[in-house]
């Protein structure tokens, strides 16, 4: 059960809902006695997360276990801050990491006002730069903050929501950065609670996370500078399939864009004059379009006129040419040499220059 007795509610309605695997479910809504009570019967097993809404920014997250008896109290119109919590010890652990994020919260709203408010200023660059490194401090403190949690309490369901969440529009924790506390809570998580649905769910993201790692570590080889660069035979705006291999005896810019992606563009465009400048010295581009629209590409490139040879990698980003290249993010380069030997991955239009 969970139920409780919020002050200043009036004849309010409050929602719960269940933060399911893939989805939000709602199981019940009740109004609120004008004494402020609430009440909900719940019939699980095992442990999951359910979410109190009373307004969309008045939400609390709950960790309940099969046969929970969970009290709340506290302001209807402030939970988060004077919300407590009786039977249930994760909940209770759960909402002083969410007092901790909305403070934090606040602050960096605050800041963002500023900036709104001070771009005027004749000495807005000044002002921007105090701003960033206070932005800056927040982030960081927030970090600190999530990761001596996740070391204290790995072994927590709470720990997943921490894990996973967002400060603004960005995580804080990625798997790419930050694999070790993924793996740490994975760990931990399947030791004390083997069946449970969130944490099964955890595990087969980890598992997939380090398939993908060890696949990155495979191609980081595979295309380190003097390995022969992967073969591929794509075809062109009028259907003819040229390969990279039929371009031995000259160094080719192999590079990897998209019609809709605004930094491609741009790279296609600084990388005109370069090619322009060399293509007589034996140098020529091999651009390779992730792209799943065959019909923006040839407007990119009768837009763009980029010269060289233009395939296309239908499928977008999932075609298998992007894993060949271990192509992570739009746009890449990769320099190979008069024999088919890759230079250098990754590398800059400076460099070219």
């Amino acid at each position: 059960m969970i139920a409780g007795e919020l002050k200043g509610a009036g004849s309010a309605m409050i929602r719960l809902s269940e933060l399911d695997v893939k989805a939000v479910k709602t199981i019940d809504s009740v109004r609120i006695g004008k004494d402020g009570k609430f009440s909900f019967e719940l019939n699980q097993e095992g442990s999951s997360f359910y979410i109190l809404t009373l307004a969309p920014a008045q939400k609390l997250i709950l960790i309940v276990d099969s046969g929970d008896n969970i009290r709340i109290e506290g302001d209807a119109n402030k939970i988060v801050s004077t919300a407590r919590i009786e039977g249930s010890p994760a909940s209770a652990l759960l909402l002083g990491f969410d007092r901790f994020t909305s403070r934090n919260e606040a602050k960096s709203d605050s800041l963002a006002k500023i900036f709104m408010n001070s771009r005027s200023d004749p000495g807005f660059a000044g002002i921007r730069q105090h701003l960033d490194s206070a932005y800056a401090e927040i982030i960081n403190r927030q970090r600190l903050y999530m990761e001596k949690f996740i070391d204290q309490h790995s072994a927590s369901l709470a720990s997943l929501i921490v894990l996973n969440r967002k400060f603004g529009p960005n995580f804080i924790f990625t798997e790419e950065k930050d694999a070790r506390y993924f793996i740490k809570v994975d760990s931990c998580l399947m030791a004390k609670y083997p069946g449970n649905k969130h944490a099964v769910d955890h595990h087969s993201r980890v598992a997939a996370m380090i398939k993908k790692q060890n696949q990155r570590l495979t191609t980081d080889n595979l295309l380190m500078p003097g390995k022969p660069a992967p073969d591929v035979r794509l075809s062109n705006a009028e259907g003819i399939p040229v390969s990279l291999s039929s371009l031995k005896g000259k160094v080719v810019l192999v590079y990897f864009w998209a019609a809709m992606d605004g930094q491609s563009r741009k790279f296609i465009r600084q990388l005109i004059p370069i090619y322009k400048a060399n293509r007589n010295k034996g140098f020529e581009i091999y651009g390779i379009a992730l792209e799943s629209n065959k019909a923006l590409w040839l407007n990119a490139i009768k837009l763009d006129q980029p010269g060289g040879i233009q395939v296309l990698a239908d499928g977008g980003t999932e075609n298998p040419v992007a894993a060949l290249f271990g192509v992570e993010s739009l746009p890449e380069a990769i320099l190979v040499g008069r024999q088919g030997k890759i230079i250098e991955r990754r590398i800059s239009l400076n460099k070219l220059r």
